[in-house]
């Protein structure tokens, strides 16, 4: 081999093993995540409707609520448009 192929094939191989590692890396790894929106039976989560929401957004607002209670316990806040004071929002609109 000529010296400019056994630097490429070096390259190559440099390449094939930093993938092959990165690889065996991130199997090993659990690279999925979760958002939490009820624990213990409390809500971490906040369900946010427009200021000016129809009387049928309300009420789809008010059956979530109701749902989720039956779901698991808790009954998550309800807000118009506002601060969530760091519960996880859940934005409710007919424009979602």
């Amino acid at each position: 081999m000529t010296e400019i192929k056994q630097y490429y094939w070096r390259k190559t191989q440099i390449f094939y093993i930093t993938l092959i590692t990165l690889i065996s890396i991130l199997g090993f790894i659990n690279c999925s995540w979760s958002l939490t929106i009820i624990s213990d039976e409390k809500a971490q989560c906040i369900i946010v409707y427009p200021q000016n929401a129809s009387v049928q957004e309300k009420s789809a607002t008010e059956d979530l609520q109701v749902y989720l209670y039956k779901i698991s316990g808790a009954r998550p806040e309800t807000l118009h448009e506002g601060i969530t004071h760091g519960k996880i929002p859940i934005y409710w609109s007919h424009k979602c």
